[in-house]
């Protein structure tokens, strides 16, 4: 199992089935905190239960754990077409993507996928810190994600650690979003 030590009390691991209602509990804080401050991005369909336990039934989940209790989730995929182009399968649209993220012939993408910090350690570099220890445990990759344009508090986060903001994206998902990616 991959994990980071970043503190005594502070944990980067990859999350199991036992974390899923922690996980679940901390997207319902995140996501009632977001809608007091008006980013309507998730919903009661999005994500769902099913979501999180795929995520981690795929490895593909990690969970930031401060004092014992998660705090923070990202999730990861490595497909581009399932991920961004899951209706028309594509192979045009994902290189299209790859041209525009500037991707190098030996760089492999990593999709981010629904990073959460709870409201109450908001503020704590705790975005930072969790986005820095998916780029070490994924060297030499291409990071990808699509950020919902009205949060303004992520997407200045993303552009001071270096991810470029390449505009709104024709991703087929509902409603506008964001590409963004960086190069480690």
């Amino acid at each position: 199992m991959f994990y980071v030590n970043i503190l005594n009390i502070m944990e980067f691991r990859k999350s199991n089935k036992r974390d899923l209602e922690e996980v679940w509990d901390l997207l319902l804080r995140v996501r009632k905190n977001m809608e007091e401050r008006s980013l309507f991005m998730w919903n009661d369909r999005y994500p769902s239960k099913e979501l999180f336990k795929e995520d981690v039934d795929n490895d593909a989940l990690y969970v930031y754990v401060d004092n014992g209790a998660i705090v923070a989730s990202i999730a990861v995929s490595f497909d581009i077409i399932d991920e961004f182009f899951y209706y028309s399968k594509s192979k045009e649209k994902e290189a299209l993507l790859l041209k525009t993220c500037e991707a190098k012939a030996d760089e492999k993408p990593v999709i981010l996928h629904r990073l959460m910090v709870d409201p109450s350690s908001q503020g704590k570099g705790i975005g930072a810190k969790i986005l820095s220890a998916v780029k070490e445990a994924y060297p030499n990759h291409l990071m990808i994600f699509a950020s919902y344009p009205k949060n303004d508090t992520a997407n200045n986060l993303y552009r001071r650690l270096g991810y470029h903001n390449d505009g709104v994206y024709p991703f087929e998902y509902e409603g506008e979003w964001l590409l963004f990616h960086a190069h480690f």
